[in-house]
């Protein structure tokens, strides 16, 4: 604590007057030492946090989608994919390729849990709640969770384009990469002017990925 003294010097008012204060004051007096002394003072701003001192990153520009009816060909009806079957998703495949991957061969085998999974998700975002059939997941987020490898990955990647094709919704992707040689990626599909578009960002740091977020 540091020690405040008047020294000496002809005592300034700024900001409130004897009668804002409802004491009498006396410069004399105060300079002498005698009679109150109103100091204000402005205490050191507390620092910020880290999100209000994140740097603004600026959105990446946005590119129209090639081909975007063969996107739509591949991912349009997974909702409806036939289970124990492998289907084709070339275009998904290629576009993911630099993006931390999305399957080996371009194929994806549809199992009845990835079925399951898409129904849930498909059903508590989407399906309207009527006085008989509440909608008890409407609005909620969702997590998927279990053991490494067995697709989660894959699944919500294909799902994103689902979401934008057939949904018609803007999609936000940010993928936490552990494997050799990969980093964090991020990628957006959404609408312009009625036409699909895109951007990706590759070695996308968490604090960059929420700053485009909150854009």
């Amino acid at each position: 604590m540091t020690e405040l003294r008047v020294a000496g010097a002809e005592l300034a008012f700024v900001g409130l007057s004897e009668e804002e204060v409802q004491v009498p004051v006396d410069k004399r007096e105060v300079a002498a030492g005698n009679g109150p002394v109103h100091v204000l003072v402005k205490l050191p701003e507390q620092v910020a946090d880290a999100a209000s001192i994140r740097p603004e990153v600026p959105l990446p520009r946005t590119t129209a989608l090639n081909e975007p009816e063969r996107y739509a060909e591949e991912c349009i009806s997974m909702d409806d994919w036939g289970v124990d079957a492998v289907h084709e998703i070339p275009l998904i495949w290629r576009f993911m390729s630099s993006l931390g991957g999305c399957t080996n061969s371009g194929e994806i085998f549809w199992r009845m849990e990835d079925k399951q999974v898409v129904s849930l998700l498909v059903n508590g975002w989407f399906r309207e709640s009527s006085p008989n059939n509440i909608n008890v997941r409407a609005n909620k987020k969702s997590i998927l969770m279990g053991s490494p490898g067995i697709g989660k990955s894959t699944l919500l990647c294909v799902m994103a384009f689902h979401l934008v094709f057939k949904h018609k919704k803007n999609v936000l992707v940010y993928r936490r990469l552990t494997g050799r040689k990969q980093s964090n990626c991020l990628f957006y599909l959404g609408y312009e002017d009625g036409k699909v578009v895109q951007f990706a960002v590759q070695r996308c740091k968490a604090p960059n990925a929420i700053s485009i977020y909150e854009h």
